[in-house]
């Protein structure tokens, strides 16, 4: 009995104790900061309500006591923006430049309030003098990317990371996000090019660029056209599947490839545990069937009704 009291007050010591740290670091701390934390905070809260000027109140002295804090920076420009307070975003910008020139962001920054304004001109050559003067700054195409799909230049992202992909072949991440974007764009032909090239980069990757392609929204002609690609894509790069371990060797080079004799999708069938992803996943496994019996080339007595990934 007094062995279990004994335990039971070195527990309790030994929790208590552990909580003293973080309780001196609590008082330690400087109740500016905290105070500081709090206003953030509430200034969040105002803008996820659309009270802006409420944002601008809070955000503007903390700004101007933290230059450096791109928390405060980001909701103060998007607080102008969102008013249409041009000038005033022009010149938060401009000081922002000043202070830290060799940051890329706000000169992105400075050409996204210019084309926002209407300045369209302003903008463009803003962003074309930073990409050839920062032309090997991968960050800087990040950036652009993200400021033309933010004022709907879709042509120009496209273009802009397709010189990325070139200038940098071996950023896997470019060839993902251009993939993605293609998807959101739902220009499914293009995604699927751009997710098989990622995953020829990646091969450990497989898994998510299989998620992304099987949530297309297909119509029938689609089914056959994407089908098509894949077939072009087996034919033309071979040491890819071999690569993921996935090539099939009884694949018919006669017949038109289907979904189901993709190695694409053997790949992704073989994983090491298949059921934990339609556990997490059960919208795609109805798709699949979907896509399956939309695509008349693929009988019901088929032996993939043998598989996880068909039942």
């Amino acid at each position: 009995m007094k062995s279990r009291i004994f335990m039971l007050m070195l527990l309790i010591a030994t929790a208590f104790s552990g909580m003293l740290p973080a309780q001196n670091a609590r008082e330690k701390q400087d109740p500016n900061d905290i105070r500081e934390e709090q206003q953030y905070r509430l200034a969040q809260r105002y803008q996820r309500n659309s009270q802006f000027d409420y944002v601008i109140q809070i955000l503007k002295p903390l700004l101007q006591k933290r230059p450096g804090d791109v928390r405060y920076y980001a909701a103060l420009l998007d607080a102008y923006l969102k008013l249409k307070q041009f000038d005033n975003a022009f010149n938060l910008v401009d000081a922002q430049v000043s202070r830290y020139p060799e940051n890329p962001r706000y000169i992105v920054d400075a050409g996204d309030v210019r084309y926002k304004s209407g300045d369209q001109a302003g903008a463009r050559k803003i962003w074309s003098d930073l990409l050839k003067k920062e032309s090997n700054d991968i960050s800087v195409y990040t950036l652009l990317a993200n400021a033309y799909i933010e004022n709907r230049l879709y042509d120009e992202t496209v273009v802009l990371y397709r010189d990325a992909i070139k200038k940098f072949p071996d950023k896997s991440f470019l060839v993902r996000s251009l993939a993605d974007f293609h998807r959101q764009r739902l220009e499914f032909r293009n995604a699927l090019d751009m997710y098989l090239q990622y995953v020829e980069l990646e091969p450990q990757n497989f898994q998510s660029a299989a998620r992304a392609v099987l949530s297309f929204e297909l119509e029938n002609a689609q089914i056959d056209t994407l089908s098509d690609i894949f077939e072009q894509k087996i034919r033309r790069s071979k040491e890819l599947f071999c690569r993921c371990n996935c090539w099939q060797p009884n694949f018919s080079r006669n017949t038109n490839a289907t979904i189901r004799r993709c190695p694409f999708w053997n790949r992704w069938k073989q994983t090491s545990h298949p059921g934990d992803i339609w556990k997490n996943l059960p919208e795609l496994r109805a798709r699949i069937h979907r896509m399956r019996w939309r695509c008349g080339r693929i009988s019901a007595s088929s032996s993939d009704s043998r598989n996880p990934i068909w039942r």
